[in-house]
């Protein structure tokens, strides 16, 4: 479906589940409160989703347990909870379009790519998992012949799940898609900006036949539903994605709790190093400009430092200049087609605000940069875009020129003989792996006579 007009007519006709998700059906939270669902498309409102706390937990993890214990899943052929988790994969992919729909009212990213990502990705992360169900083995370890030593693979009970905002969908199917096949119950906690697609995941989990109570979903806040998953003495793991500093509080939980064990993905700093016998500057533009672009800049992986060596930075610079002139911004729900004619990003999930940016200039001085918005807003007239909400503005850093902020880290001697570029090289390895700055996302390499140095 590619006609912009249908999409958008589908976008405000759309009812979403908004209830929690709990032994295999839609319930209110106890309380009956509510969080609003607010598309950062146009500002309206998707639904009113149900704020789960911790009485919710307690009901959303015992239903679970009771699962686990019952061996309803657990103990299932093999054979046959394969065959539930390539139906749930071919579900998913049937209801695509809505699926597609509601991460793209919920996220930032156009419906193409929902459409030809999320969807196919979380359904793709399902069946593997399913194909693999039935071909984990066991060991027998080397031992005399007088004794028998087994390695066994066991569920560990219930397992929580709390995935962020970005790739809402696909996060998700990383976490519940191995610990369903090994035989855990889960009870996943959205980000509370993303909801939607979970409670339509767990509707069609159900339908491919997995039991009640082994998959629920408890929306809400992550101050309530998250830490109450976090710290509950019948949860037996945590998988997180998120924020360091959320991170660090799901350990705490953890510790003060019954010492699960913990899962973090904490995304990071991702710099791209390009030196001066780079074979393809134009595919290298490409890859730094996706890089640091893709999802409107909001990817936990984004390539956002650059190490270039001096010899290629101006030519690389112009480059990727005019590589992210060919991004459009508008309306996710207009559909990239074929034709390429359509926004390749959306407006953000949400008002970022100002940000302060830190850049170490030569020599290891820190400046900081004045408060920039890193959001525009859109003039009514573009018909493409909608004025109530932020969109992001790719910007490409200075980098000559009266007042012109160094953000990239050059090697400026031009190196031509092997020995010296292996040596490079090394020190590369040594300041990626051994963060020896002070902020451990900074890092600057430098030829003495000592030889190269990481500072």
């Amino acid at each position: 479906m590619s006609d912009v007009a249908t999409w958008v007519k589908r976008a405000e006709a759309l009812k979403p589940a908004s209830q929690l998700f709990i032994d295999g059906k839609y319930v209110d939270a106890a309380s009956g409160a509510t969080f609003d669902s607010i598309s950062s498309r146009d500002g309206r409102l998707n639904a009113k989703i149900a704020a789960g706390d911790t009485e919710d937990i307690n009901r959303a993890v015992a239903a679970a347990k009771r699962a686990f214990d019952s061996g309803i899943w657990r103990e299932m052929n093999p054979r046959d909870k394969k065959a539930v988790m390539l139906k749930w994969s071919q579900l998913i992919l049937e209801n695509k379009e809505e699926l597609a729909l509601l991460e793209t009212l919920d996220t930032s990213k156009p419906i193409g790519d929902t459409l030809a990502v999320d969807v196919p990705g979380a359904a793709r992360t399902i069946q593997w998992y399913g194909e693999a169900l039935d071909k984990i083995y066991d060991e027998i370890a080397p031992a005399p012949r007088t004794a028998l030593a087994m390695i066994t693979r066991e569920p560990l009970g219930v397992v929580g799940a709390v995935v962020p905002w970005n790739y809402p969908m696909i996060i998700a199917s990383w976490k519940i898609a191995p610990a369903l096949a090994m035989g855990n119950s889960v009870v996943l906690k959205p980000a509370e900006n993303s909801s939607m697609s979970a409670l339509l995941l767990a509707r069609l989990a159900t339908e491919a036949g997995l039991p009640d109570g082994v998959f629920n979903v408890v929306t809400g806040l992550g101050a309530q539903a998250g830490q109450a998953l976090a710290r509950h003495m019948d949860v037996s793991k945590l998988a997180f994605t998120g924020s360091g500093a959320t991170g660090r509080k799901m350990l705490q939980y953890a510790a003060e709790s019954n010492m699960k064990s913990v899962q973090l993905e904490l995304g990071g700093k991702s710099p791209h190093v390009v030196l001066d016998d780079v074979a393809d500057l134009d595919a290298c533009a490409s890859a730094i400009a996706w890089g640091i672009y893709y999802n409107a800049g909001q990817t936990c992986n984004a390539g956002s430092r650059l190490i270039v060596q001096g010899g290629v930075k101006e030519e690389l610079f112009a480059r990727i200049g005019e590589f992210i002139k060919t991004f459009k911004v508008g309306d996710r729900v207009a559909y990239w087609g074929p034709k390429g004619a359509k926004p390749r990003f959306g407006s953000v999930v949400s008002d970022t605000g100002n940000l302060e940016v830190i850049v170490k200039l030569d020599g290891g001085i820190e400046q900081k940069l004045p408060k920039v918005n890193v959001t525009k807003k859109i003039q009514a007239t573009d018909t493409n875009w909608h004025p109530q909400r932020k969109y992001p503005t790719p910007i490409l850093p200075k980098s000559t020129g009266a007042g012109a902020v160094r953000n990239d880290l050059l090697l400026k001697k031009k190196i031509t003989d092997s020995a010296t570029r292996q040596r490079l090289h090394r020190a590369l390895d040594r300041a990626i792996n051994q963060k020896r700055a002070k902020d451990a996302r900074e890092f600057v390499v430098k030829q003495t006579s000592k030889g190269w140095l990481v500072f």
